[in-house]
């Protein structure tokens, strides 16, 4: 036997004595930063986790709908739209994307308080008459509670709660053009009436955890305020019909409505995050009705960081809520919040800047909202003040206590909305988003820009009422 027969089995157990301990140090490697990872992220996510159950906040979907009043029972304006929502979807099919047609199809809507074409009213006409056995339903939405679209909880959350809007913003539509005719035709307390049931349309989504929910929501009632204003500039209500649309929007926390959105985004945190940990391929509904135990990690290598994330996201999110105690608040702190995102280490929370939207613009459009709502109630104040004295207000202070409360608040610097009275009309408006006063202009600068201020506006009397124009000639010929 040679002399290398003998060394062989002594370097082939060196050798692999090496290459175990080179093993051990590469996992040593890795294992001990990614324990060290899941104990921070665990910690960290533990108490998020706690900071909401000590604030009572839900932690899951089914927590968030366990808590919220029962339905009433009967006929809803949620279960009517439900009822519609494929006839709704055929009337707008049918319509398409015709220009003959304003607000529901391309054609132009004329600006407030100016001439509308002949052609394009005589065609608001014809189709409501088409539409009237629809219209006759509708007609119930503001008689009955709002009631509550439901959400059906799947096991992907981003397969679930995104809610179709479509048929609430085809019936916003379609009463916003009924409002007109029935105005045109000097019916104003009846158009007052379909004003009312689009907010009631909008009431309906109120409680729906979900930012498209309160999006749809300020989309709808801004399509509410804007048919009210049109209404007021055609013709005079009666009083009852002022104080039943003013009550509506007094009934009201269109705040509470931002909120409710975005602790549905922190519960769709969870929800994912929870769906990450399963594996993504859970077959249980998005967040059971028990709280979220720490989960358990079907990736250990990413453990770490998801619960990292969502620790993060939770806390980014809890501290934009709890910050949101006010309109201009929400919107300063949404603006703390998106800075905060973007200033987070793009490796260590990948998951945050990957899953958590902008939310500045959504609390901006919620501020501009909250404040048009404010103005239009203190508008349908100031009309019944002038009905009673037959003359405007010279202030605001006058209307207080008998035909409101106390003076909105300008959601944007915190002070009551402004009030300006010219020849021929009053402006009671917020000074916008730029926080600066431009004398009630609520004109666009340009086609994409939003007006400076936000408001609303009510004609004298004597200068009221519906025209038309013929496109042709030109000519202004008052409707009977």
């Amino acid at each position: 036997m040679s002399s290398n027969d003998h060394r062989n089995p002594p370097d082939k157990r060196k050798w692999l004595k090496r290459a175990a301990f080179v093993l051990l140090g590469l996992f040593l490697l890795v294992a001990i930063p990614v324990s060290v990872l899941k104990l921070i992220g665990r910690s960290a996510l533990r108490a998020q986790l706690q900071r909401l159950r000590d604030a009572g906040e839900p932690l899951t979907f089914d927590d968030y709908l366990a808590r919220l009043p029962e339905l009433p029972e009967g006929v809803t304006a949620a279960k009517i739209l439900a009822d519609l929502g494929d006839e709704l979807s055929t009337v707008k099919e049918q319509v398409g994307d015709q220009d003959r047609l304003p607000i529901l199809g391309k054609a132009d809507s004329p600006k407030w308080s100016e001439p509308w074409p002949v052609e394009v009213f005589e065609n608001v006409k014809l189709f409501l008459d088409r539409e009237e056995p629809l219209l006759a339903r509708l007609d119930h939405l503001g008689d009955v509670p709002p009631g509550r679209l439901e959400l059906d909880l799947v096991s992907n959350p981003m397969n679930a709660f995104l809610p179709n809007m479509k048929c609430y913003r085809i019936a916003t539509k379609i009463e916003a053009l009924a409002a007109v005719r029935d105005a045109a035709e000097s019916d104003i307390d009846s158009a007052m009436l379909r004003c009312r049931a689009i907010f009631s349309i909008g009431a309906s989504l109120r409680d729906t955890p979900t930012l498209i929910s309160a999006l749809s929501l300020i989309a709808v009632e801004a399509m509410g305020l804007d048919a009210t204003e049109r209404v007021l500039s055609y013709g005079v209500p009666r009083t009852e019909s002022l104080r039943g649309l003013q009550d509506v929007l007094e009934q009201h926390d269109f705040h509470n409505t931002l909120l409710v959105g975005l602790t549905g985004e922190r519960l769709f945190q969870i929800a994912m995050f929870e769906y990450m940990a399963n594996g993504g391929w859970s077959t249980t509904p998005v967040l059971s009705t028990n709280p979220p135990a720490l989960p358990t990690d079907s990736i250990w290598l990413l453990g770490g960081f998801r619960d990292l994330n969502l620790a993060m996201s939770l806390e980014l999110l809890s501290d934009l809520i709890d910050a949101s105690d006010s309109p201009r608040n929400t919107i300063v702190a949404a603006h703390a919040y998106e800075s905060r995102v973007q200033g987070l280490h793009p490796v260590k929370y990948c998951f945050c800047t990957l899953f958590l939207p902008a939310y500045s613009r959504a609390c901006e459009l919620s501020g501009r909202h909250i404040a048009q709502v404010h103005c239009a109630r203190a508008a349908l104040a100031a009309e019944r003040f002038r009905l009673d004295k037959d003359n405007w207000p010279t202030q605001l202070a006058e209307l207080v206590p008998n035909y409101i409360k106390e003076i909105p608040i300008d959601p944007f610097d915190g002070q009551p909305v402004r009030y300006k009275r010219d020849t021929d009309r009053i402006t009671i408006y917020s000074i916008g988003e730029n926080a600066s006063d431009d004398g009630g202009d609520l004109v666009r600068p340009g086609q994409c820009a939003g007006p400076p201020d936000v408001g609303f506006r009510l004609l004298n009397p004597e200068v009221r009422g519906f025209t038309t124009i013929d496109a042709a000639s030109e000519d202004n010929d008052q409707v009977p």
